[in-house]
């Protein structure tokens, strides 16, 4: 999913529900509104969690 979302924010950038349609109409790729929200969120808990232990000295 990350891969056809940075497409379409490069090609087509706009709304998240514009996003889904052009998945639809131009790469044949069915994603719901609600996935890409759930997908995105996660991604930034996950690059927070990065920032985090890379400040405390690179925990891991």
């Amino acid at each position: 999913m990350f891969r056809h979302l940075v497409i379409c924010r490069l090609f087509n950038p706009g709304s998240k529900l514009r996003t889904v349609e052009y998945l639809r109409q131009y790469l044949n790729k069915d994603y719901d509104v609600e996935a890409i929200y759930k997908f995105l969120d996660n991604l930034c808990f996950r690059k927070d969690n990065m920032l985090i232990k890379s400040a405390l000295g690179g925990a891991k």
